[in-house]
């Protein structure tokens, strides 16, 4: 046992001296990846994830209002933003995509101080897994997230007469999907993950260290972040891919 001890012993200096070149670009590609992994979120903190969050009940409670309102918020804008109020054409691309942009201003501006706005679960999951939300919080996200949308649309269906939610020819609501019949089912289904790809990206940029000192106006880059992919989802595949779709 001894002298095996020597020879370890021997061995690590040897190797800590005079490493050999494939452990060290073994080592040396390890590192490199490790660094990279960390700089695009793919390791994230386990701790962050699990860690308890020390708020108080009150605390939660504005938590989830916050995501509440912020959903409903959302909702009720940018589905008022598509209703046709007037004989002929509805609201164009343009119109609906800067209504879902603008109701995301309004939103982050008002609950983004306190909740950090998700209003969407694919935010709060990317949120959970880039170490930013913590697991205990997640249920308080996604509960304001789906009573707030409920009361987005009830809202608007108190407010905004019958006929124009519901169309006659085929009882479809107002903001409600609706396949393209140009289009097959995959290749909808792909557009709607680009473009909460890409949002997820910009959100995840927001949340980098290395990006603190350029938050400014954070509102208004999502808003017009969000019209933009709205605008490029419309336009593709026919008021489908955002959820969009006029009276």
């Amino acid at each position: 046992m001894y002298m095996w001890k020597v020879y370890h012993n021997a061995f690590e200096f040897s190797t800590e001296r005079f490493p050999f070149p494939a452990v060290e670009n073994q080592q040396r590609g390890y590192k490199q990846f490790v660094r990279f992994a960390k700089s695009v979120g793919i390791l994230f903190s386990y701790q962050k994830l699990l860690k308890y969050d020390h708020l108080s009940m009150m605390d939660r409670l504005v938590l989830f209002l916050a995501e509440y309102l912020g959903t409903a918020i959302l909702v009720f804008l940018g589905c008022a933003g598509c209703v046709k109020y007037r004989e002929g054409s509805g609201p164009g691309s343009l119109e609906v995509a800067f209504a879902f942009g603008f109701a995301i201003i309004i939103a982050v501006q008002t609950v983004g101080h306190i909740s950090g706005a998700h209003i969407n679960p694919v935010i709060t999951l990317a949120a959970l897994i880039m170490g930013v939300t913590p697991l205990i919080q997640v249920p308080l996200y996604l509960g304001g997230q789906f009573l707030g949308s409920l009361t987005g649309y009830g809202l608007l269906k108190t407010l905004v007469p019958q006929e124009y939610i519901k169309r006659s020819q085929d009882n479809v609501s107002l903001c409600s999907p609706e396949p393209n019949p140009k289009l097959q089912d995959a290749q909808i289904v792909f557009m709607e993950f680009l473009l909460t790809f890409f949002l997820v990206l910009i959100v995840c940029s927001a949340w980098d260290n290395r990006n603190s000192t350029k938050l400014d106006s954070l509102a208004i880059k999502l808003g017009l972040a969000v019209a933009g992919l709205a605008l490029v989802g419309v336009s593709i595949c026919h008021h489908i891919c955002c959820n969009l779709k006029i009276v």
